[in-house]
């Protein structure tokens, strides 16, 4: 009988709370903001990859880097569970510093001291009549009129060739880097460049301060056997009476058959040069020692991805 009585009350309850609205309410907010919190989740899946790879893109071909509209809607879409979705790109190649802006929903602001280029992609849904609401499944039956709410995420990612580094103290000057890369605009592969102390002629009209003249070919700044040296664009950087060989180190290098970055130097004065940024270098052989410069994207996490000047090596970071 007790069990008879207690089905009873429990029928009862029910039928309170769904003639209350209670239980609508809650399947509204189980459902709903279930639903929400999904899509919110592809959108931002979205953004993620869409800023990601409009930023891979525009280190590879900077040149293009601007239209690149197409190419985040593709990979926004390719994250909508059903193929749709509304994005929106912005991009910043130079004077990026002169932008920083404070949070606009739903993006963070960005970096009050950011320099690097970077991509920004806002999505919103999009459904099938071109909306941008995420319709109600039970918050309709509340709230008449209730049409939906719309849902929106936000990525941005920087890039940049670095600033400092603990690298190969292997420095190659502007001049040796320009003549094998063609300025920068081919990178053949394989090329022949002979290290270590190799000179070459100062060719590439590089620009040097007063009193300074543009080194040509290699320089070792090696310490210690391991070859290795912390170096920053900031200020310059001595060259030691003696150092020793990095023979082991790239030999190292090229057994592993990944590249390895060197200080490039485009300034001397005495035993002072200047570091102007880092190039990506691949060792093809021991005796002698030879290789050819390419290009490197690094991915990269919680730290600015840099203002050197572009050798080839790319540091790119997610920043909001």
């Amino acid at each position: 009988m007790r069990r008879l009585d207690d089905e009873g009350a429990v029928a009862v309850l029910v039928a309170i709370l769904f003639g209350g609205g209670v239980l609508l309410g809650m399947g509204a907010l189980v459902i709903d903001v279930g639903l929400i919190a999904h899509e919110r989740e592809q959108l931002q899946g979205g953004a993620d990859a869409a800023a990601w790879v409009v930023a891979d893109s525009c280190t590879r071909t900077p040149a293009t880097c601007a239209g690149q509209a197409p190419l985040a809607q593709r990979q926004a879409d390719g994250n909508a569970r059903d193929g749709r979705s509304a994005a929106t790109l912005t991009v910043c190649t130079t004077g990026c510093g002169t932008v920083a802006r404070a949070r606009t929903e739903p993006c963070p602001a960005l970096p009050p001291a950011l320099t690097s280029p970077f991509a920004e992609v806002r999505t919103t849904t999009r459904e099938a009549d071109g909306g941008t609401l995420l319709p109600p499944v039970l918050a309709q039956a509340l709230i008449g009129g209730y049409a939906g709410t719309p849902v929106t995420a936000c990525a941005q990612v920087a890039w940049g060739s670095p600033a400092t580094g603990t690298v190969l103290a292997l420095g190659v000057s502007h001049c040796a880097w320009a003549a094998a890369t063609s300025g920068g605009a081919d990178y053949p592969s394989p090329s022949g460049v002979l290290l270590p102390g190799a000179t070459q002629p100062d060719t590439c009209g590089a620009a040097v301060p007063a009193g300074w003249e543009a080194p040509t070919g290699y320089t070792s700044f090696a310490v210690d056997p391991s070859c290795e040296r912390t170096f920053g664009t900031a200020g310059t950087v001595p060259k030691p009476a003696t150092s020793p060989s990095c023979t082991a180190a790239l030999s190292a290098a090229r057994v592993q058959g990944e590249p390895v970055l060197l200080p490039v130097t485009d300034a001397v004065r005495g035993d002072q040069y200047r570091v102007s940024g880092f190039a990506a270098f691949v060792v093809e052989d021991d005796d002698p020692l030879t290789g050819h410069f390419v290009r490197r994207i690094t991915p990269v996490n919680g730290q600015s991805p840099g203002d050197g000047q572009d050798y080839g090596a790319t540091y790119i970071t997610r920043i909001g």
